[in-house]
């Protein structure tokens, strides 16, 4: 099971909240998570994602949220200014 790290910020940028989530499923253009308890929609967060023996850093906005089966929520994330760097990372995690 791979665990994703994300803090989510307040409309003026503060950070509101840190909290864990499962990595359910990652792409160039953002991640799917699943998490306890609700990260409210179009909120900005902060992700530290392990992919292999690396770290990705990237930011994003929550997009989707839909409650699956065992009552847990999925979290729908795209990313936002991702690098080239970042996109590599991914990309040989695949």
């Amino acid at each position: 099971m791979k665990l994703t790290a994300v803090e989510r910020f307040n409309e003026v940028g503060e950070l509101a909240e840190e909290t864990i989530g499962r990595t359910l499923n990652i792409s160039e253009g953002g991640m799917l998570l699943e998490m306890v308890m609700p990260i409210p929609l179009l909120s900005k967060v902060a992700l530290s994602v392990g992919l292999g023996d690396s770290v990705l850093h990237v930011k994003g906005e929550v997009v989707h949220l839909r409650k699956n089966d065992n009552g847990h929520i999925e979290t729908g994330i795209q990313f936002e200014g991702i690098t080239d760097e970042n996109r590599k990372l991914i990309r040989k995690s695949l």
